[in-house]
């Protein structure tokens, strides 16, 4: 990530689903986009989807970053409006973005000790995360579905039944789930249905 101070904005294009902003780096001799969408990405079926959340979330950014509602940016271009943005590898946003890595295909196979850093619950599962070569990643405990249109539901049996699973492999009640900060673990990269996902392996059982 590199913030970038005072670029200059010289473009605002709008349409139904998105605005894109198109700043000017005249020192670089670069141009920046970023990219509000009214939208949701919806993974599973490969599609955008309406999203009344995502439209709330634009109209705030429209207040919060230029004073004015989100059908008036296109406006914007008349005025002289600089600001800062924070560029990263694949996009670039008015904001710092906490950004989670995440594995190729290639790295299927790869066997490695880390440690945790962070443990998060959130509705569509459990996040255990770690760092590999300098950078955040994640295994997912996962216990919800996504609803088009809505968002993400939980599902209280898969619930369960992960909590049962973190129990075993970890060997810690799952109330205690923070508890796993700081331990060493071991990642193997594995894939399900062709995407790769980091497998964390049990820890030893204790000798009774």
């Amino acid at each position: 990530m590199e913030k970038l101070e005072l670029l200059e904005l010289i473009e605002v294009e709008q349409t139904a689903e998105r605005t894109v902003f198109t700043f000017l780096d005249r020192d670089r001799g670069e141009v920046r986009d970023i990219t509000w969408n009214t939208k949701k990405y919806d993974k599973d079926n490969n599609k955008w989807i309406a999203s009344p959340e995502q439209e709330e979330k634009v109209e705030e950014w429209s207040q919060e970053y230029f004073n004015c509602s989100y059908a008036d940016l296109a406006n914007l271009v008349v005025q002289e409006i600089r600001r800062d943005i924070y560029g990263y590898d694949t996009f670039n946003s008015f904001w710092e973005v906490n950004q989670v890595n995440k594995f190729s295909l290639e790295d299927k196979g790869q066997i490695f000790s880390t440690t945790v850093t962070d443990v998060v619950e959130e509705v569509s599962g459990l996040k255990i995360k770690f760092m590999y070569e300098d950078k955040e990643y994640q295994s997912n405990m996962g216990w919800a579905k996504f609803v088009e249109g809505t968002g993400w539901f939980g599902d209280p049996v898969k619930k369960e039944k992960q909590k049962a699973k973190f129990e075993t492999k970890f060997g810690i009640p799952f109330k205690d789930k923070d508890h796993l900060i700081g331990k060493d673990i071991m990642v193997e990269i594995d894939t399900a249905f062709g995407k790769p996902y980091a497998d964390i392996k049990a820890f030893p059982k204790k000798k009774k």
